[in-house]
């Protein structure tokens, strides 16, 4: 706890604290890495915010946690909470998906983001009663995945083959490469190999 009065807890390691919650207290999602998590609570203690009850989560969605982030299992987990998702540049797409699919979303913030413009989001947050959507990247529509997208991103991370993947989807060769273009150029990538390198990279 910090002079403030403020904890940070994760909803992954402790999921009791989403019942028993506290006043003051914030929370992140996944497992919190050192990097994360310290910048968070620093955020948290530099916004000047009020001891009110918040339900506001912060969810580090950086591609080295793609595999938990392309199944919906984590909104089912975070659900009536308002999230802020903290996004790097591979995400976006993916994230934008969920924003304009589910509920839930406050803002969607690229990971590069200026310290103040966090500590503001965090304060409209942790003060709105509303769920609100802040648009604060561009919403291009070459910027979203769509359903299709996803699932051949599901199983092309899995290692199967187009060939399979084709099979499996009840489509065409042609029609499951144009697909994979299509995600790979707007997750900014070169391949689905590159995508699978930059996971392993940043865990």
């Amino acid at each position: 706890m910090d002079s403030n009065g403020f904890k940070l807890y994760n909803v992954e390691t402790n999921p009791r604290s989403l019942r028993n919650k506290q006043n003051s207290d914030y929370f992140s999602y996944p497992k919190v890495n050192n990097y994360f998590g310290k910048g968070v609570l620093e955020v948290i203690n530099s916004a000047a915010l009020d001891k009110a009850t918040n339900d506001v989560t912060l969810v580090d969605f950086r591609v080295c946690h793609i595999n938990r982030f392309i199944t919906t299992h984590w909104l089912s987990y975070l659900k009536g909470r308002k999230l802020i998702v903290i996004s790097d540049r591979y995400m976006i797409p993916l994230a934008r998906f969920y924003q304009r699919k589910h509920d839930g979303f406050f803002s969607v913030l690229h990971t590069s983001i200026p310290v103040k413009m966090l500590e503001n989001e965090v304060s409209k947050a942790s003060k709105c009663d509303v769920v609100e959507e802040a648009l604060n990247m561009n919403t291009n529509n070459l910027l979203s995945l769509n359903t299709d997208e996803i699932a051949l991103l599901k199983q092309l991370l899995k290692g199967d083959s187009m060939t399979s993947v084709a099979k499996k989807m009840g489509a065409n060769y042609s029609q499951i490469y144009n697909r994979k273009n299509s995600l790979t150029v707007k997750m900014g990538v070169s391949s689905i190999n590159e995508l699978n390198r930059l996971v392993n990279r940043n865990r």
